[in-house]
């Protein structure tokens, strides 16, 4: 039931007893609107009005905000298992082994602040994707956060991009926040909070020219 509100009707021309193109459109408009806006401009005007987190060129042409889809990232609660249960019964390996922490990683930062945290990783690669899993080592994580709330899973997917930088800022001015991140070796890292506007939680990286991960804590095998 509408309270002080008022119809408005728009009529079109009648040519032998039809309604043209341009017939009766039944508006609906509250007191005080400058105009009332039919239902199908209401919806072409919030389509137009999605961020958009695309990369702009100088001349003002459009670059995709990733380029390639390098990564898989999934939690586990126990990754020395994890490891070897799927390197004996898929073939997934060998792996090289990490801890990243506060002493090892720099500018580490939770959901837009900045906030230590403390995982274990392990890395293999199926064709040309990295396959990574990962271990909360403590409760500041979105890893622990996500492996409580909805158990062992993918985590988030890593893409490539021209430029980090400029993707970083496209991301945050389209209104999507920082999720984690770091600087390791000299790979910098961000996940984005990207959903719902992507069903996953989108990760990019960049690495300084000359940087590299440093040698292995572990290896699984440990022969190869």
């Amino acid at each position: 039931m509408m309270r002080e509100g008022r119809l408005r009707f728009a009529f079109g021309m009648v040519f032998g007893g039809m309604l043209g193109a341009g017939g009766a459109a039944l508006v609906l408009a509250a007191p005080g609107d400058a105009a009332a806006i039919p239902a199908h401009q209401a919806a072409a005007s919030k389509q137009s009005a999605t961020p958009d987190c695309r990369l702009r060129n100088p001349d003002g042409s459009i670059r995709p905000t990733f380029t390639d889809i390098t990564e898989v990232v999934m939690v586990v609660e126990d990754l020395d298992a994890s490891v070897k249960l799927q390197w004996e019964q898929f073939g997934i390996g060998p792996w090289d082994i990490w801890t990243l922490d506060e002493t090892t990683v720099s500018d580490q930062v939770v959901k837009g602040r900045a906030q230590g945290y403390a995982i274990k990783i392990a890395y293999a690669k199926i064709g040309n994707i990295h396959w990574e899993l990962i271990q909360p080592l403590d409760t500041k994580s979105t890893y622990y956060e996500q492996l409580k709330t909805h158990g062992e899973g993918v985590h988030n997917i890593v893409f490539a991009t021209e430029d980090y930088d400029a993707t970083l800022a496209a991301m945050q001015g389209c209104g999507i926040g920082s999720h984690i991140g770091g600087t390791w070796f000299g790979t910098r890292f961000m996940n984005f909070a990207s959903r719902p506007d992507l069903p996953v939680i989108a990760e990019i990286y960049d690495t300084a020219k000359g940087a590299s991960f440093p040698p292995p804590e572990a290896t699984y095998p440990a022969t190869r």
